[in-house]
Protein backbone atom coordinates (compact mmCIF):
# COMPACT_ATOMS: atom_id res chain seq x y z
CA UNK A 1 0.00 0.00 0.00
CA UNK A 2 3.03 2.40 0.46
CA UNK A 3 3.29 2.50 -3.32
CA UNK A 4 6.77 1.94 -3.71
CA UNK A 5 9.20 -0.92 -4.15
CA UNK A 6 11.06 -2.46 -0.79
CA UNK A 7 14.78 -3.25 -0.48
CA UNK A 8 15.55 -6.41 0.48
CA UNK A 9 18.39 -7.37 2.85
CA UNK A 10 19.52 -10.37 4.16
CA UNK A 11 21.82 -10.47 7.72
CA UNK A 12 22.81 -14.00 9.01
CA UNK A 13 18.70 -15.56 9.72
CA UNK A 14 17.47 -11.65 9.82
CA UNK A 15 15.18 -10.27 6.66
CA UNK A 16 15.30 -6.53 6.56
CA UNK A 17 13.11 -4.49 4.64
CA UNK A 18 13.91 -0.94 3.70
CA UNK A 19 10.79 0.64 2.56
CA UNK A 20 11.09 4.23 0.25
CA UNK A 21 7.82 6.75 1.49
CA UNK A 22 4.94 6.78 -1.23
CA UNK A 23 4.76 9.33 -3.73
CA UNK A 24 1.76 10.20 -2.45
CA UNK A 25 2.85 11.79 0.84
CA UNK A 26 0.94 10.00 3.22
CA UNK A 27 4.30 9.25 5.19
CA UNK A 28 7.07 11.79 5.48
CA UNK A 29 10.16 9.30 5.91
CA UNK A 30 11.04 5.30 4.69
CA UNK A 31 10.45 2.45 7.23
CA UNK A 32 12.83 0.10 8.50
CA UNK A 33 11.18 -3.19 9.05
CA UNK A 34 13.22 -6.42 10.60
CA UNK A 35 11.88 -9.81 10.48
CA UNK A 36 12.91 -13.03 12.71
CA UNK A 37 11.87 -15.86 13.00
CA UNK A 38 8.29 -14.90 11.66
CA UNK A 39 7.80 -11.76 13.39
CA UNK A 40 7.95 -8.06 11.90
CA UNK A 41 9.76 -5.37 14.28
CA UNK A 42 9.96 -2.08 12.45
CA UNK A 43 12.53 -0.02 13.14
CA UNK A 44 12.80 4.21 12.74
CA UNK A 45 15.32 6.96 12.92
CA UNK A 46 14.28 10.31 11.93
CA UNK A 47 12.88 11.12 8.50
CA UNK A 48 15.12 9.66 5.68
CA UNK A 49 14.50 9.12 1.95
CA UNK A 50 15.96 5.85 2.24
CA UNK A 51 17.77 3.28 4.82
CA UNK A 52 20.35 0.98 3.68
CA UNK A 53 21.52 -2.13 5.98
CA UNK A 54 25.03 -2.55 6.76
CA UNK A 55 25.75 -6.08 8.09
CA UNK A 56 28.89 -6.28 9.97
CA UNK A 57 31.08 -9.32 10.56
CA UNK A 58 29.83 -9.94 13.84
CA UNK A 59 26.21 -11.74 13.41
CA UNK A 60 25.27 -9.75 16.58
CA UNK A 61 26.07 -6.53 15.04
CA UNK A 62 24.14 -4.31 12.54
CA UNK A 63 24.56 -0.87 11.01
CA UNK A 64 22.17 0.98 9.36
CA UNK A 65 22.80 4.33 7.00
CA UNK A 66 19.75 6.50 6.54
CA UNK A 67 19.87 9.31 3.86
CA UNK A 68 17.58 11.76 3.29
CA UNK A 69 17.86 15.78 2.07
CA UNK A 70 19.67 17.14 4.95
CA UNK A 71 22.77 14.40 5.07
CA UNK A 72 23.66 10.97 6.41
CA UNK A 73 23.54 9.37 9.57
CA UNK A 74 25.14 6.19 11.21
CA UNK A 75 23.31 3.86 13.08
CA UNK A 76 23.73 0.71 15.26
CA UNK A 77 20.95 -1.30 15.43
CA UNK A 78 19.43 -1.77 19.29
CA UNK A 79 16.27 -3.72 19.63
CA UNK A 80 13.60 -1.99 17.70
CA UNK A 81 15.42 0.96 18.05
CA UNK A 82 18.80 2.92 16.23
CA UNK A 83 21.13 4.51 17.95
CA UNK A 84 23.05 7.62 16.06
CA UNK A 85 26.88 7.18 16.18
CA UNK A 86 27.76 9.48 13.24
CA UNK A 87 26.30 12.48 10.94
CA UNK A 88 28.12 13.15 8.07
CA UNK A 89 28.06 12.49 4.05
CA UNK A 90 29.08 9.46 3.48
CA UNK A 91 30.86 8.41 0.82
CA UNK A 92 31.95 4.74 0.88
CA UNK A 93 32.27 2.14 3.74
CA UNK A 94 34.04 -1.41 4.44
CA UNK A 95 33.74 -3.78 7.35
CA UNK A 96 37.03 -3.72 9.23
CA UNK A 97 38.02 -6.40 11.35
CA UNK A 98 35.29 -8.39 13.74
CA UNK A 99 33.15 -5.65 15.37
CA UNK A 100 34.06 -2.41 13.01
CA UNK A 101 32.96 -0.50 10.19
CA UNK A 102 35.18 2.43 8.57
CA UNK A 103 33.33 5.09 6.41
CA UNK A 104 34.87 7.79 4.21
CA UNK A 105 33.30 11.12 4.71
CA UNK A 106 33.70 14.44 2.39
CA UNK A 107 34.95 16.84 4.84
CA UNK A 108 32.70 20.22 4.52
CA UNK A 109 35.23 22.42 5.36
CA UNK A 110 37.54 21.70 2.03
CA UNK A 111 37.80 19.45 -0.74
CA UNK A 112 39.14 16.18 1.36
CA UNK A 113 37.62 13.09 2.91
CA UNK A 114 38.23 12.04 6.67
CA UNK A 115 37.53 8.53 7.59
CA UNK A 116 35.95 7.39 10.54
CA UNK A 117 36.04 4.05 12.57
CA UNK A 118 33.20 2.60 14.90
CA UNK A 119 32.93 -0.60 16.84
CA UNK A 120 29.33 0.39 18.11
CA UNK A 121 29.39 2.77 20.37
CA UNK A 122 29.59 6.65 20.90
CA UNK A 123 32.82 6.33 21.96
CA UNK A 124 34.69 3.71 19.67
CA UNK A 125 33.30 6.08 16.75
CA UNK A 126 36.27 8.04 16.09
CA UNK A 127 38.37 9.72 12.77
CA UNK A 128 41.02 7.45 11.73
CA UNK A 129 42.12 9.48 9.24
CA UNK A 130 41.69 13.50 8.45
CA UNK A 131 41.65 15.72 5.52
CA UNK A 132 42.98 12.90 2.85
CA UNK A 133 43.33 14.44 -0.28
CA UNK A 134 43.73 12.94 -4.30
CA UNK A 135 40.82 10.26 -3.62
CA UNK A 136 38.87 11.11 -7.30
CA UNK A 137 34.97 11.68 -7.32
CA UNK A 138 34.20 9.15 -9.35
CA UNK A 139 35.37 6.44 -7.69
CA UNK A 140 35.12 6.78 -4.03
CA UNK A 141 32.04 4.81 -3.76
CA UNK A 142 34.28 1.36 -4.74
CA UNK A 143 37.95 2.89 -3.40
CA UNK A 144 37.66 2.02 0.36
CA UNK A 145 38.29 -1.87 1.37
CA UNK A 146 39.68 -3.52 4.25
CA UNK A 147 41.99 -6.23 4.65
CA UNK A 148 43.46 -7.60 7.80
CA UNK A 149 43.55 -4.71 10.15
CA UNK A 150 43.69 -1.98 8.02
CA UNK A 151 42.01 0.20 5.00
CA UNK A 152 43.11 0.69 1.64
CA UNK A 153 42.12 3.43 -0.72
CA UNK A 154 43.55 4.80 -4.08
CA UNK A 155 45.19 8.37 -4.48
CA UNK A 156 46.18 10.35 -7.26
CA UNK A 157 47.78 13.44 -8.29
CA UNK A 158 49.13 14.46 -11.64
CA UNK A 159 52.91 14.59 -9.75
CA UNK A 160 52.69 11.28 -7.91
CA UNK A 161 50.30 9.36 -10.23
CA UNK A 162 48.19 6.78 -9.26
CA UNK A 163 49.21 5.45 -5.48
CA UNK A 164 47.59 2.61 -3.42
CA UNK A 165 47.42 3.70 0.32
CA UNK A 166 46.52 2.28 3.84
CA UNK A 167 45.24 3.30 7.30
CA UNK A 168 44.88 1.77 10.59
CA UNK A 169 43.21 2.70 14.05
CA UNK A 170 46.62 2.68 15.69
CA UNK A 171 48.78 3.74 12.24
CA UNK A 172 48.57 6.67 10.09
CA UNK A 173 47.80 6.78 6.38
CA UNK A 174 51.10 5.31 4.55
CA UNK A 175 51.95 5.12 1.21
CA UNK A 176 51.96 1.51 0.20
CA UNK A 177 53.25 1.75 -3.66
CA UNK A 178 52.67 3.91 -6.86
CA UNK A 179 50.62 1.70 -9.21
CA UNK A 180 51.10 3.83 -12.33
CA UNK A 181 53.34 7.32 -13.29
CA UNK A 182 49.93 8.98 -14.42
CA UNK A 183 46.75 9.85 -12.39
CA UNK A 184 43.09 8.43 -13.62
CA UNK A 185 44.44 5.54 -13.94
CA UNK A 186 42.40 2.77 -11.30
CA UNK A 187 39.48 1.29 -12.33
CA UNK A 188 38.77 -0.93 -9.35
CA UNK A 189 39.62 -1.44 -6.01
CA UNK A 190 38.33 -4.96 -4.19
CA UNK A 191 39.81 -7.48 -1.46
CA UNK A 192 39.80 -10.75 -0.15
CA UNK A 193 41.41 -13.09 2.40
CA UNK A 194 44.63 -13.49 -0.13
CA UNK A 195 44.85 -9.62 0.03
CA UNK A 196 44.26 -6.62 -2.15
CA UNK A 197 43.52 -5.99 -5.77
CA UNK A 198 43.49 -2.97 -8.24
CA UNK A 199 42.63 -2.96 -11.82
CA UNK A 200 44.39 -0.52 -13.66
CA UNK A 201 42.95 0.95 -17.15
CA UNK A 202 46.33 1.38 -18.99
CA UNK A 203 45.85 -1.03 -21.63
CA UNK A 204 43.07 -4.33 -22.34
CA UNK A 205 43.38 -6.55 -20.83
CA UNK A 206 43.44 -4.30 -17.65
CA UNK A 207 46.79 -5.08 -15.32
CA UNK A 208 45.64 -6.42 -11.50
CA UNK A 209 47.62 -5.64 -8.98
CA UNK A 210 48.05 -7.34 -5.82
CA UNK A 211 49.05 -5.98 -2.41
CA UNK A 212 49.51 -7.89 0.77
CA UNK A 213 49.62 -4.40 2.59
CA UNK A 214 53.49 -3.93 2.21
CA UNK A 215 55.68 -2.08 -0.18
CA UNK A 216 57.71 -5.69 -1.68
CA UNK A 217 54.24 -7.54 -1.82
CA UNK A 218 52.54 -5.20 -3.78
CA UNK A 219 53.25 -6.84 -7.05
CA UNK A 220 51.54 -7.11 -10.66
CA UNK A 221 49.88 -10.39 -10.78
CA UNK A 222 48.17 -9.66 -14.30
CA UNK A 223 49.36 -7.76 -16.92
Amino acid sequence: TLGSRPLLHAVDRDLWISQLPPADGSLLSASLTRVTAGAATTVRGSDFNTYEVIPSNDAQQTFVLGSGEGGQELYLVEGDALRLLLAARIESYTTLGDRSLAVLTANPTNDTLDIWVSDGTIAGTQPMAENIDGIPISSRRDMLVAYQDSVFFVKESTAAGTELWKASPEEAPQLVRQLHPRPGRAEQLFSDRDGVMVSITDRRPFPVWVSDGTTDGTILAFY
